[in-house]
Formats: C-alpha cells, sequence, structure tokens
C-alpha cells in the first residue's frame, strides 16, 4: 500500500514538473499549434473555438512561409482570431529546423534539478507542502525593512485603498487612478507609475507573473523565473513604489520612476558594499562614485545607447552617442526601428546598433552603456542560454570578437540621459559625425562639467 502511495506522489510529481517545460518552434515547426504547449518568452495561451484531428492535426508549420523564420501573417489573420493571432505572432521563431524544449521556468531555458525542485516546491502538492517562496524571501541578503515589506505584501497587509475603504477610513481610490480601487496588486503592479517603473528596470508580464491575480502569485513567479539579484532589485523596487505612494498622499511629493528605479539600485549597492567592503563588482563601486556620465579610459570610445517602446503598437526607437575620453561626441544617431516583441527586445536591438556603429567607424576599443540590467547579464553571460533573447544574443555574439576590446556595462538612467533624450526624436531619423545637434548640446556639456 505504501509504495502505490509513493509511485502516485512520484507520477504526481512527475505530471507537475510537466507543466514547467514548452517548445520553442523552429523553421517548419511540427508543433501542434492547439494541443502542446508552446511559445516564445510566455506560452501561447489560444482561447478561440478549433478542431484538431489526431490523425491529421494542425502544426505551427502550417502557419509559417516554408523554409523561413516567419510566419504567414494573413493566413493566421484569417484562421485565427485577433487576439489569438496577436498572441501567436509575436512569438519568435527560431533559425534552425529543430524545435527546442526549454524549461520556461528559468530565465536561460536550462533547466537544473534545484530549479525543478524549487518549482515543485512552489507548486501545490499531493501533501500540501507550503510555498518555498517563503524560505527564500528570508533568506536573502536584503535590508530587513524591504523584506518585512515584500512580507506583508504578499500577505495581502499593506493598508492600500481597499482596506482603509473597509475600515470607513476612505473611498478606497487609488491616488494616481481616481476611478480605480486600490488593491495591493494594483498599487504595486497595474498603477500606470507602478508599470512605467518596472519597465524601466527591465520587469515585464513574462517575468513578473502578468497573468496572476494576487501580489503573492506574481512574486511568488519572479522568484522562479528571475535570478536571485534580479529578483532582489524587484523587491527593492516594490518597496520603493510604496514609499512613493505614501509620499505623494502625505507630503504631496512624487518621484520620477526613473529616481525609483536609480535609487533601488545604489541602495542595493550600498548596502552590497556594506556587507562585503573589499568587492570591487561595477555596481558595488559606482555607489561611491558621483551619479553622472564618466568618460572612458584614454583611447577607449563609449557609445551610450537607450531605446523607446510602445506598449499598444509595439513600434520601437533608438538613441546612440559616441564620446571620447576628453568628452567629446564623435557620433549620434536616432532612428526608428521598426516594431520589437517587446520592451526587453528592443533594448537587445540598441546594443546590436551601438556595435553595428562601431564597426562602420572602425573604432577597436569601446565601452558600451545601457540602463537594462537584464540585457547586459545576457551578452556577459558565460553559460548556455536557450531563452528567445538568449539565442538572439548568440546570433551577434560573433561581432564582439572584431573589437580589440568590447565591454558591455550597464548604468543608471540618469547616467544615460543623453541616449535616452534621442529616443524621443527617434521620429526623424538623423545622424551626425562629429557635430554634436542641438537637442542634446546643453545635456553633453551638462556630463562634461560634471
Amino acid at each position: 500500500m505504501r509504495a502505490s502511495f509513493a509511485w502516485n506522489d512520484l507520477f504526481r510529481a512527475f505530471q507537475s514538473l510537466q507543466s514547467g517545460f514548452m517548445w520553442r518552434p523552429g523553421i517548419n515547426s511540427v508543433i501542434r499549434i492547439h494541443q502542446e504547449c508552446w511559445g516564445g518568452n510566455i506560452t501561447v495561451h489560444l482561447y478561440g473555438d478549433c478542431e484538431d484531428d489526431s490523425e491529421l492535426p494542425i502544426r505551427c508549420r502550417h502557419f509559417m512561409i516554408p523554409n523561413c523564420p516567419l510566419w504567414d501573417v494573413r493566413k493566421i489573420r484569417a484562421y485565427f482570431s485577433s487576439d489569438d493571432a496577436l498572441s501567436i505572432l509575436q512569438t519568435p521563431i527560431q533559425g534552425s529546423h529543430v524545435d527546442t524544449l526549454i524549461w520556461y521556468r528559468r530565465d536561460s531555458g536550462i533547466y537544473y534539478v534545484r530549479s525543478g525542485y524549487s518549482f515543485l516546491q512552489r507548486s501545490p502538492t499531493p501533501i500540501n507542502r507550503p510555498s518555498g517562496f517563503w524560505k527564500i524571501l528570508v533568506k536573502l541578503p536584503i535590508l530587513p525593512k524591504i523584506r518585512t515589506s515584500g512580507w506583508h505584501a504578499t500577505h495581502d497587509a499593506l493598508p492600500t485603498g481597499d482596506h482603509l475603504r473597509k475600515a470607513n477610513m476612505g473611498d478606497g481610490f487609488c491616488p494616481f487612478c481616481p476611478s480605480v480601487i486600490e488593491t495591493p496588486l494594483h498599487a504595486l503592479r497595474d498603477c500606470p507609475g507602478a508599470m512605467k517603473a518596472l519597465r524601466l528596470a527591465g520587469f515585464t508580464g513574462s517575468n513578473f507573473g502578468s497573468s496572476s491575480n494576487s501580489v503573492f502569485g506574481c512574486l511568488e513567479y519572479a522568484a522562479t523565473t528571475l535570478s536571485r539579484e534580479s529578483f532582489i532589485l524587484l523587491l527593492t523596487i516594490l518597496w520603493n513604489l510604496w514609499n512613493r505612494r505614501n509620499g505623494f498622499i502625505h507630503n504631496g511629493r512624487l518621484q520620477s520612476s526613473w529616481i525609483i528605479v536609480m535609487n533601488s539600485e545604489l541602495l542595493l549597492a550600498d548596502y552590497k558594499n556594506h556587507n562585503n567592503p573589499s568587492s570591487t563588482s561595477p555596481i558595488a563601486l559606482q555607489s561611491q562614485r558621483q551619479l553622472c556620465w564618466h568618460p572612458p579610459p584614454e583611447g577607449f570610445i563609449k557609445i551610450n545607447t537607450d531605446g523607446a517602446f510602445n506598449q499598444s503598437t509595439h513600434e520601437a526607437g533608438i538613441g546612440v552617442v559616441a564620446r571620447n575620453s576628453t568628452g567629446e561626441v564623435l557620433g549620434v544617431f536616432a532612428q526608428y526601428s521598426g516594431i520589437s516583441i517587446d520592451a526587453l527586445h528592443k533594448k537587445f536591438l540598441v546594443v546590436v546598433a551601438g556595435i553595428q556603429f562601431a564597426r562602420e567607424k572602425g573604432w577597436c576599443d569601446m565601452h558600451i552603456e545601457m540602463d537594462s540590467a537584464i540585457v547586459v547579464n545576457k551578452f556577459n553571460r558565460v553559460g548556455p542560454d536557450l531563452s528567445v533573447l538568449g539565442s538572439q544574443v548568440e546570433r551577434y555574439r560573433p561581432l564582439l570578437g572584431e573589437f580589440n576590446v568590447c565591454i558591455i556595462n550597464f548604468t543608471p538612467k540618469c547616467c544615460n540621459y543623453v541616449a535616452h533624450t534621442l529616443t524621443t526624436h527617434s521620429g526623424l531619423s538623423f545622424f551626425f559625425g562629429s557635430d554634436c545637434p542641438v537637442l542634446i548640446r546643453s545635456n553633453v556639456l551638462t556630463d562634461s562639467h560634471s
């Protein structure tokens, strides 16, 4: 009898583990479009009615252009509803003829026993084992007040408008969205101000549980899919977002979203440096310097990049500026870069644009800076990476070998303001050589004086 119970538990665990895998389509994919779990950054969920014959199954290749990594847009829009068609068309196709099975509960797509074990702990199990999320939260190297705030948020214990309304202490509406009841999930994820700050830090629905209906579900999913450093940054940003909300209510002061992200990164750097004074990591040293643009070493070129992304139309624009060790502008361009999959894909395109700009100029020693830590980590990753962004990075990695030195670093938004300004004019699609355009001249001078 005990043996049968053990086998039943093992079988249920195996079934739960299977839900963490999905197929990523390649050219002429044989994935069953209605029956199998597949997708890009997230799984594709089709809600329309379908008739899939087991003898003649409908496969992804039936909606692809043969022998090309492209979807047949006309056929997809004719067969699927508008929502289902959009979900499919936003899924990238690999450049190979092989469908890849990935573990989408981890950013790299690589399955590890530890990741699977953690996933099973976070999932409902037959013996009702409590979630392993609490152990992760308790062991994080983070300020106790941020850990406590995360604990309160996941227990729905924040004094949001909805809770205050139930206690007859307010109307319950969000201070930033007067027509929306303020729940913890709205305050920390769905409020436009919170969404903007999270996007600036590189957190999107794909890694912050966009389908979850509770703060606990979002953070539990994020703890599974993000690295520990990224998850710590996420908790710190949520803590600062809650402080911004309280400061606005009680003092009438409203911090900008980029300041929220910058303060979170500096707070983590200071905490890390305090606990490890001998650390020489770039982010630890950065907290000791003045917050401004810093010129590269003599003989190097520093290329600052940034991009703009329209969430509704998926249109993207990029801005690139190159300067030498004296702060002199060597080249500037801004342009519309077409349709992008998501904000992270846009950030990736910006780095590629900076690399190609350096190739055209013939520069051999350069630093590239941007304000997305996730994309920077993708380029600097040593191990395998099966994620969509990781596969795109691998396609362009050989370009880095063409330079004597090519270093890709993270920089806060406040140190990347010249490139950020260019993105607001990316629709103009202009290019300058060594002449500094008027629209960024004052920002360049500010950086030079700093």
